[in-house]
């Protein structure tokens, strides 16, 4: 059906390469879900295989500044062994955290 994602969470709006995906938020869903869904489309893990987000961010907090905003927040952090990146309208998830150096 039109509109719907795969199980991957990504969509034909998902941008996607060998070092970075970005997911565009649908606007019915909270901004932390999407980061837990983009890092488990970019590692090819399920998200019920990552630890819980909560553990790295206070994702009522990310939800609560990213819903609505009409200004361009954006929060970053490491997640999953990636970079994650995310603003009111999409997450972009990079490379792994662990290939700084």
């Amino acid at each position: 059906m039109a509109g719907e994602r795969p199980e991957d969470g990504r969509s034909a709006g998902d941008a996607v390469d060998a070092a970075t995906l970005t997911y565009r938020i649908d606007d019915a869903e909270r901004p932390g879900n999407a980061a837990v869904r983009a890092v488990a489309a970019f590692t090819d893990t399920s998200p019920l295989d990552l630890d819980p987000l909560g553990r790295v961010i206070d994702f009522r907090s990310l939800d609560g500044l990213l819903d609505g905003s009409t200004a361009a927040p954006s929060v970053s952090f490491r997640y999953g062994g990636c970079h994650v990146t995310i603003t009111p309208d999409s997450v972009r998830v990079r490379g792994r955290a662990d290939d700084d150096g």
